[in-house]
């Protein structure tokens, strides 16, 4: 989640007053689209190419595009319901704090994680002992456990572990 401490919150605030003042000299149909539209673009252009450090789509381009102009037509749609709820008027001020949630949903980088790979399960064919069992116990008490594994279960653990000892081309 971002946060707006440091020189995002003071570009935020020159970004609405740059809206403000640019949508009260222009004339009225085009100045309560600018005094919205404007000051959005400037702090997304602003989160995406000066405080992204990830700088990419995090959707295709076709996506990202069909995306953001939804956004836009929700910002629209606040300019244009402004003439019948004046209260629109002020929430236009502050349109500009929905570019950080757009910015990091489109422009995240690709925040796509690759899952990890779980190994197939050896399966050791020779009988279980009861020595063996408790080794493996003694294994699994100590704190160096050279076959866990993230997301493994202990039956899989223990399957390698008897392979290694038994060296049937397991390495360790």
């Amino acid at each position: 989640m971002m946060n707006f401490y440091g020189p995002k919150s003071l570009v935020l605030v020159v970004c609405s007053a740059i809206g403000y003042v640019v949508g009260h000299y222009v004339p009225e149909p085009f100045g309560a689209y600018l005094r919205i539209l404007l000051p959005y673009h400037l702090f997304l252009l602003y989160l995406v190419f000066i405080e992204n450090d990830e700088s990419g789509m995090s959707m295709p381009i076709g996506q990202t595009i069909m995306t953001h102009l939804a956004c836009l037509a929700l910002l629209v749609g606040i300019a244009m319901g402004r003439r019948y709820v004046p209260f629109f008027g002020l929430i236009g001020l502050f349109v500009p704090g929905l570019a950080p949630f757009e910015a990091e949903w489109l422009f995240s980088g690709g925040a796509k994680t690759a899952e990890p790979k779980i190994e197939p399960v050896v399966q050791v064919d020779a009988p279980e002992t009861a020595d063996e069992y408790a080794e493996f116990m003694k294994y699994m008490s100590g704190s160096k456990r050279e076959f866990k594994k993230l997301g493994q279960s202990p039956k899989d653990e223990y399957n390698l572990w008897r392979a290694a000892r038994q060296n049937v081309g397991i390495e360790q």
